[in-house]
C-alpha cells in the first residue's frame, strides 16, 4: 500500500468515515465544509474552527493490516476528542491556563504553515543554527491548544515569561537526571509518548557544563535520540540513524549539537 490508502481506503473514505463518526457522536458540532485535506466545523458558543486532517490520515495509514473497522472507529473517537479542546481551554481559569503552558519544538516551515492556515500569528523563538523554533501550547487531556498572540494577550505574558513558564512546566527533573547518568559513548531515546519527546531536547543546555556536548536528533515529535561521544564521526553516526524512516509527525532528521550555550545542526555528506 502506498501512504495515501490503508487496506484499500482512500483518504477522502478516511475523511468521510470521520465526518460521519462527528454527526454521529458529537451532534452538538455542525460540520459545514468538506475539504479534501481539512473540515469547517461549527462548535456552540465557540464559532467555526478548522480541522486539518492530516494527523488523522497518518493514524489511521500507520495502523496494522489487522486492524478493524472498530479499530478506526476508536482513532475517529480519539481524534474528535480534540474539539472538545476550545470549550475545555475557555472553562479554564486564567492560572490554571498559565500551569499547562508548555514548550512545543517546531519546525519553521510547520508555524508558517500554520499562521497560513488560521490567519493567527504564532509566538514563537528562534533556535539559532537550525530551522527549528520553540512554540507554546496548553497541555489538555486530549490534545493541546497552540498560544496565538490572542491568548498570549489574555493571558498577559511576554514571549520570554511563556518560554521560561512552558521549561519550568516540562522540566519534572526526571529527563536531567537520566542525561547526567548517561555515560561516554552511550545513546538514549527519549520515547515516552506524550508528545513531548522531541521537545525535551530543550531541557538539555541547561544541564551541560561548559565544555560538554550532546549529538541528537529529534526525526519525529515523539521521538528525541541523544548521543553522548567524543568520537570524530559521531555525526555520521547519528546521521546514518536519521536515515530511518520518521513518525507519523516528522519534525527535523538533521544531528544536532548541543551544548551549554546552545544548538548546532550539523549537515553531513552520509
Amino acid at each position: 500500500m502506498t501512504g495515501n490508502f490503508y487496506r484499500g481506503l482512500s483518504r477522502g473514505r478516511i475523511r468521510d468515515e470521520f465526518v460521519e463518526y462527528v454527526r454521529i457522536h458529537q451532534p452538538q458540532f455542525t460540520v459545514e465544509e468538506i475539504h479534501p485535506e481539512h473540515l469547517l466545523i461549527d462548535r456552540p458558543g465557540l464559532g467555526s474552527h478548522q480541522v486539518f486532517l492530516e494527523n488523522l490520515f497518518a493514524l489511521i495509514e500507520s495502523m496494522e493490516p489487522e486492524a478493524s473497522a472498530d479499530d478506526r472507529q476508536n482513532v475517529y473517537g480519539k481524534f474528535s476528542r480534540a474539539l472538545d479542546s476550545g470549550e475545555l481551554l475557555q472553562s479554564m481559569g486564567h492560572d490554571s491556563r498559565r500551569d499547562h503552558i508548555k514548550p512545543r519544538l517546531l519546525h519553521r516551515e510547520h508555524v508558517a504553515s500554520m499562521e497560513q492556515q488560521t490567519g493567527l500569528t504564532i509566538p514563537n523563538i528562534p533556535i539559532e543554527r537550525t530551522p527549528l523554533c520553540i512554540g507554546f501550547v496548553i497541555d489538555l487531556p486530549d490534545s493541546v491548544a497552540f498560544v496565538n498572540t490572542n491568548l498570549q494577550h489574555e493571558l498577559g505574558l511576554e514571549l520570554q515569561d511563556l518560554h521560561d513558564l512552558a521549561i519550568e512546566h516540562l522540566d519534572d527533573g526526571a529527563f536531567g537526571q537520566a542525561l547526567g547518568e548517561m555515560q561516554p559513548s552511550s545513546l538514549m531515546n527519549v520515547s515516552t509518548g506524550d508528545s513531548f519527546d522531541a521537545s525535551r531536547a530543550l531541557l538539555i543546555p541547561k544541564y551541560l557544563k561548559p565544555g560538554e556536548s550532546v549529538v541528537i536528533l529529534v526525526p519525529d515529535r515523539d521521538c528525541l535520540v541523544i548521543l553522548r561521544s567524543d568520537a570524530p564521526n559521531r555525526f555520521e553516526m547519528m546521521a546514518q540513524l536519521a536515515s530511518i524512516p520518521a513518525g507519523i509527525r516528522p519534525l527535523y532528521a538533521v544531528p544536532i549539537e548541543v551544548t551549554c550555550d546552545g544548538f548546532r545542526a550539523v549537515e553531513t555528506d552520509g
